[in-house]
């Protein structure tokens, strides 16, 4: 075949589009040749010519087995002296004309080849500082989108906030009516809730106490009471089994004793300014608590508290059934007259007012006052329910306001150690299950908390699910075939890829169940919580903090596949220190993408050893390659010496038909002289 010419091959081309001629592989290769090859190549071959010829082609050194001729030209070896004199760095180099000429070219050849390299150096910084920037960029627009995100939740919360604040004032006013000094109580137990740190409490009994004392001062103070106190049920309303008042006020009175006026000597009495009885004073204090002798409880069917003011009264309706009215309070006019007082058995006189307190619709305790200790005759009237009512009122709702910020500071800090173990790059998905499932259970004891991640559209591993009796499981492998209520309800997150309520019929929430999306739409993990049965629906933001979570938790749960990155990173970051923290953390990715209960890594120490970093799950292995390399079956008393730093691995190997263990728990070193000196097995 003969060789296409240039016009056959403009001609040839003249039809193809789109095809680059230019050899960008190859367009320098002349250029390398001419620096560094031709320098030394072609005056050798020059002068290898010349020689030749002057010795008209001399025969070749004779064959193998033959003596040598002495006038034999061997051209090889006289290529390889020329080569020798024309290297540029060697000692026997001549220069001549040519190879000065050759050595310009080269040099020419060299700058050229410098300055496309710093052009390229110079192309590829700028290419690395434009996807720096392009990068930080990015990063700036994400974290100004995530602040921005932040920010407007932030408002969202303070709005909220501030429309949950202005509903309960405008609440407080209505239920206090005129009634200036209880609102005033409400402000004063406000403040005491600010103050108050929330951070470091682990309840509200404290912040409770004080707003008990402010509540039961105000009775006495702006009310003919002389004693009141404040008491709660066991349990709400008609599962109550005793009354314990906790929380009591008192009223001291002084009274003016009337001096009989001296007369003058003329008969007439010397009249003196009135005197004024000093102010009462009132003291609060704790009563004794539930376990105490002297406790102030209430047993039911005990008094004339549980009918009316706690179950209230019970009556027959038309068709004959019985049925209670709504519990109100209740007022008696004189103590010593009525039957069924419990604490008066004296039967002193003195009157008495109860007032249930009410939450979530359900009697909660009661306040009660009497002027059993008045000095000055003082009585309580009817028309003062109001006041103990509107207390009672302003009372709880404070209560209720001291248990939310409990719970906004718990969710705070819950928020805080999750966002923690987000940046972690160490962090696996059990990890943050684990964490998400002590934080709800902080927030709200006794739900029922799941962590699902799906490893296929049909098929979830539940990581981490705590359920109501607070029993725990791992790694539980699920199908969409699972008629379970908490599986039907994160399959139906997945598929709708939004957040999924059960409430009831008074729209509280039961159980929710979030998905978490990545960037494209897809469904890797789904959080699910749900509240006890019969238990008090969970607050609403708990339910923002589950949604919450999700956008948190959207770095961690992910997929097996778009987790890859995030597996190099945790290879990276527990691969910087101590090995063993790189083996334990390639133990618990190969557990948590093959759902393998076992993990066993071996490494090879030539042919007949065998290190074992590390072996998770792995009860005992039996290896055709025996471990030692000869002696005495691996026994305490046939040469294996104890020796601190080293770790068992238990391994059953076999040779020669026999077998011996190694207990697990135990640390051992080979240190017999039959066994290879220095292996550990650990």
């Amino acid at each position: 075949m003969s060789l296409i010419n240039e016009h056959d091959l403009a001609v040839l081309l003249r039809d193809l589009k789109g095809v680059n001629c230019a050899d960008k592989e190859g367009c320098y290769d002349y250029a390398f040749l001419e620096e560094t090859i031709f320098p030394t190549l072609l005056p050798a071959l020059g002068q290898l010519s010349e020689r030749v010829e002057q010795k008209n082609m001399p025969p070749m050194p004779p064959a193998e087995g033959l003596p040598p001729d002495p006038n034999a030209f061997n051209p090889l070896r006289s290529l390889a002296e020329l080569l020798m004199r024309q290297h540029p760095d060697g000692v026997f180099k001549k220069e001549s004309a040519y190879s000065q000429h050759l050595g310009k070219l080269a040099a020419a050849r060299r700058q050229q080849r410098l300055q496309r390299e710093l052009l390229i150096k110079e192309q590829e910084r700028k290419e690395k500082e434009e996807a720096m920037r392009q990068e930080l960029e990015r990063t700036e627009a994400e974290e100004k989108e995530k602040k921005a995100r932040e920010e407007q939740q932030a408002a969202q919360l303070v709005q909220k906030l501030a429309h949950r604040r202005e509903t309960r004032t405008k609440e407080a006013e209505e239920k206090a009516g005129s009634l200036t000094k209880v609102l005033a109580l409400r402000e004063t137990c406000l403040k005491v809730i600010e103050d108050f740190d929330f951070q470091t409490a682990s309840d509200t009994a404290a912040v409770w106490s004080m707003i008990y004392k402010e509540t039961c001062k105000m009775l006495v103070t702006e009310s003919n009471a002389t004693f009141a106190a404040v008491g709660h049920l066991d349990a709400p309303g008609l599962a109550s089994k005793q009354l314990h008042y906790h929380t009591a006020a008192d009223k001291k009175q002084f009274e003016i004793e009337e001096e009989e006026e001296p007369e003058e000597e003329g008969g007439e009495a010397v009249q003196k300014p009135p005197k004024e009885a000093p102010a009462p004073e009132i003291t609060t204090r704790d009563l004794p608590p539930a376990d105490d002798e002297l406790a102030m409880i209430l047993k039911r069917g005990s008094g004339v508290t549980w009918n009316t003011v706690i179950d209230g009264m019970p009556y027959e309706d038309e068709e004959g059934e019985e049925r209670r009215q709504s519990p109100a309070a209740k007022y008696v006019a004189d103590v010593k007259f009525t039957e069924g007082m419990f604490f008066f058995e004296d039967k002193r006189p003195g009157t008495w007012l109860a007032v249930p307190i009410f939450k979530d619709g359900e009697v909660f305790g009661v306040i009660c006052g009497d002027t059993l200790d008045s000095v000055l005759g003082s009585e309580l009237q009817a028309s003062e329910v109001p006041l103990f009512e509107a207390a009672a009122w302003v009372m709880q709702q404070c209560l209720d306001y001291a248990e939310w910020c409990l719970l906004d500071a718990r969710r705070k800090q819950c928020t805080l150690r999750l966002k923690s173990l987000v940046k972690d790059p160490r962090t696996l998905p059990r990890d943050f299950a684990a964490a998400f499932v002590d934080s709800v259970d902080l927030l709200v004891p006794g739900m029922h908390v799941a962590v699902a991640v799906f490893d296929t559209d049909n098929n979830v591993r539940l990581v981490c699910n705590k359920a109501h009796n607070g029993t725990k499981t791992e790694d539980e492998a699920v199908t969409a075939e699972d008629t379970r209520e908490h599986i039907a309800l994160i399959f139906r997150a997945k598929k709708e890829r939004d957040a999924v309520h059960q409430k009831t019929e008074k729209e509280d929430f039961v159980a929710i169940a979030t998905p978490i999306l990545d960037v494209k739409t897809f469904v890797p993990a789904v959080l699910y919580v749900a509240a006890a049965p019969k238990a008090k629906p969970p607050h609403e933001d708990v339910i923002d903090f589950v949604q919450q979570t999700a956008i948190i938790a959207q770095s961690v749960l992910l997929a097996p596949a778009p987790n890859a990155m995030r597996v190099l990173r945790v290879l990276a970051a527990a691969g910087i220190g101590d090995p063993k923290e790189l083996y334990a953390m390639a133990a618990q990715l190969c557990r948590r993408f093959t759902s393998s209960p076992e993990v066993f890594i071996a490494c090879t120490h030539g042919t007949s050893a065998l290190d074992i970093p590390c072996d998770i799950g792995w009860a005992q292995l039996t290896c055709e390659t025996c471990l030692r390399l000869g002696g005495n079956p691996c026994s305490a008393s046939s040469g294996l010496q104890h020796r601190e730093g080293c770790r068992t691995v238990g391994i059953s190997c076999m040779r020669r038909g026999d077998s011996h263990t190694l207990n697990r728990r135990e640390e051992w070193l080979c240190g017999c002289a039959s066994l290879q000196e220095g292996k550990r097995w650990a």
